[in-house]
């Protein structure tokens, strides 16, 4: 007689009953992580929706604002539309604005004055760049003859000494 006995139709059902709890609790765990991301990705373009929205909050507020110190509406559009083409002329223009060249644009003195200072403060930031680069050029030209006035003494030293023998 075999010591080995065939397996029981018990053990079969608890092998069988152990992988469909375990099939199962493997289907959970999937769709709980997949419902994970979904909730995820809802949260982020919530998140996008929020910003934006925050965004346009802020320039209506803005615009109150506007409203509040002008007392008009029409004016905020033309103000923001004059500070876009200021921008555009200061990105486009390396020196100063000639307010003759922006006429098109019919600002008022303030903005004439405010126009003015920016090309200023441009052209004056220019030329800050353009010092700092010529000392870096001086510095580095100074490096280099120092280093060829030593040289020039090093050789001096060598004829001197070869004279000397």
């Amino acid at each position: 007689m075999d010591s080995v006995q065939p397996m029981s139709f018990n053990a079969l059902d608890s092998i069988d009953s152990a992988r469909a709890t375990l099939k199962t609790f493997f289907q959970v765990v999937l769709e709980l992580n997949i419902y994970k991301r979904d909730i995820e990705a809802k949260c982020i373009e919530q998140d996008e929706q929020v910003i934006r929205l925050t965004a346009q909050a802020n320039t209506q507020e803005a615009r109150i604002q506007y409203m509040i110190l002008n007392g008009n509406q029409d004016g905020y559009a033309a103000t923001v539309a004059k500070q876009q083409a200021i921008n555009t002329v200061m990105r486009q223009v390396d020196g100063y604005v000639d307010n003759r060249d922006v006429e098109h644009l019919n600002l008022n003195k303030e903005e004439q004055t405010n126009l003015t200072k920016l090309s200023l403060s441009k052209i004056v930031n220019n030329l800050k760049k353009k010092l700092q680069e010529q000392e870096v050029k001086t510095q580095q030209v100074s490096l280099k003859l120092d280093q060829a006035l030593k040289q020039k003494e090093i050789y001096r030293s060598r004829v001197d000494e070869l004279k000397a023998q």
